[in-house]
C-alpha cells in the first residue's frame, strides 16, 4: 500500500499554513522608534553622539534626535525620516561651516532630503565667507533647505549676516522648499538674510505664522517651477517686516510666474521697499484675502497691493482680492 505523503494530508497542510502566517507576522513587526541624543558633555555611545550628522547617520526611520544646548559648527544632511529637535528652543545653535566645495548643496546648514523628516527649535546661523566668493558659485545656499515631501520645519530661528548697509552677494534663502509637496513651515523667525526670507517652489504646503524681517530680497517668494510646484499652498498669518532692504527694491510677499490656486490670508506686511503683496502678470485664480499692508511703497516704489495680471476677477485682474487693508493699490480696488 502506498503511503500518503505527509504534506498531502490536510491536517499537516493546515499546521504548515499557520506556521508560515505566524512567522510572517513576526518578521513584519515594526522596529520601535528610538530617541537618540547629541550632547558633547556625555561620552559617545550607541545612543549619544557629539555631532548632529553622526546622530542622523546612525538613526533609524522614525527616530527622534534631541540636541542639547550648545554650538555645533557643521552642515547637516537629513537623509532619514527622523525628528530632529533642540532640547531647549533655540539653545542648540548650528553654525554653517566652510566645507571647501563650491556646490549648491554643500553650504546649506540643514539640507533635508528625506520624506517626512522634521527640523524643530534650532538657532541656525548661515555661513558667510569673507570676502564673498564669486556670485556664480555662491548664490543659492540656504539656512534650511527642504528637498523632500511631507517635511516639517517648525520653531527655528534662522539668521544671516545683516542688517545691511549696502548691497552684498546673495546667500540664498533663510528657509527654502524646492520641488516638493505637503511641506509645513511654521513659527520660524528668519531675519537679515542677504537673500530671500522664504523661497517656496512647492505645492499643497502650509506656510504659517512665520516672522520674516530685514531680508535683502523678497520676504516670502512663491517661485513656481514651470507649470508645476505652483499651486495649492496656504500662506497665512505671517509677519513680514522691512524686506527688500537697501537699494534692492523688492516685495514683502510675491506670487511668482504661473502661480495659481493659492491662498494668501491674514498676513501682516510692513515697510517693504517695493510692494507689500504682489502678484505678477501670469498668476491667476489665487485668493488674497484679509491681509494688512502698510509702509509701501518704500524707496523702490510700488504699492501696498499690486496685481499685474489681467482677467475677470477683482478689479480686472485674474485673482481674487477681498478684505485687504492698505493705502495704495494697482489697480485700484485691491485694498481699502
Amino acid at each position: 500500500m502506498t503511503k500518503t505523503k505527509w504534506y498531502a494530508k490536510p491536517i499537516y497542510l493546515l499546521v504548515a499554513l499557520v506556521l508560515v502566517l505566524t512567522l510572517s507576522l513576526v518578521t513584519a513587526a515594526p522596529v520601535a522608534a528610538t530617541t537618540l541624543t547629541v550632547d558633547t558633555s556625555a561620552p559617545v555611545s550607541a545612543t549619544n553622539f557629539h555631532t548632529i550628522q553622526d546622530a542622523v547617520d546612525n538613526a533609524g526611520a522614525g527616530d527622534t534626535i534631541t540636541v542639547a544646548a550648545g554650538t555645533y559648527n557643521e552642515n547637516v544632511v537629513v537623509h532619514k525620516d527622523v525628528t530632529l529637535q533642540s532640547a531647549k528652543k533655540h539653545k542648540a545653535v548650528v553654525v554653517g561651516v566652510n566645507v571647501g566645495v563650491y556646490a549648491t548643496w554643500a553650504w546649506d546648514v540643514f539640507r533635508v532630503i528625506a520624506d517626512g523628516a522634521t527640523v524643530e527649535g534650532f538657532d541656525v546661523r548661515m555661513f558667510i565667507p569673507t570676502p564673498p566668493v564669486d556670485w556664480a558659485t555662491w548664490d543659492g545656499h540656504d539656512g534650511i533647505a527642504v528637498k523632500a515631501n511631507g517635511v516639517t520645519v517648525r520653531d527655528n530661528k534662522v539668521e544671516g549676516p545683516g542688517p545691511f548697509t549696502g548691497w552684498v552677494h546673495s546667500t540664498g534663502a533663510g528657509i527654502s522648499a524646492i520641488l516638493c509637496d505637503d511641506v509645513t513651515i511654521e513659527n520660524n523667525h528668519v531675519r537679515y538674510t542677504n537673500g530671500v526670507g522664504l523661497w517656496l517652489t512647492c505645492t499643497n504646503s502650509l506656510i504659517s505664522k512665520n516672522h520674516i524681517e530685514g531680508t535683502q530680497y523678497t520676504g516670502i517668494l512663491l517661485a513656481p517651477w514651470g507649470a508645476s510646484y505652483n499651486h495649492g499652498n496656504l500662506i497665512a498669518e505671517n509677519k513680514v517686516k522691512k524686506c527688500g532692504t537697501q537699494w534692492n527694491s523688492d516685495d514683502g510677499i510675491r506670487l511668482g510666474a504661473g502661480a495659481y490656486d493659492n491662498v494668501v490670508w491674514n498676513n501682516h506686511v510692513d515697510g517693504s521697499s517695493r510692494s507689500g503683496i504682489k502678484a505678477v502678470s501670469s498668476t491667476h485664480d489665487n485668493t488674497i484675502v484679509g491681509n494688512k499692508m502698510k509702509g509701501s511703497p518704500g524707496p523702490g516704489g510700488g504699492f501696498d497691493a499690486h496685481d499685474q495680471s489681467a482677467g475677470t476677477r477683482t478689479a480686472g485682474t485674474a485673482n481674487w482680492w477681498a478684505g485687504n487693508k492698505g493705502k495704495t493699490s494697482s489697480p485700484d480696488g485691491l485694498c481699502k
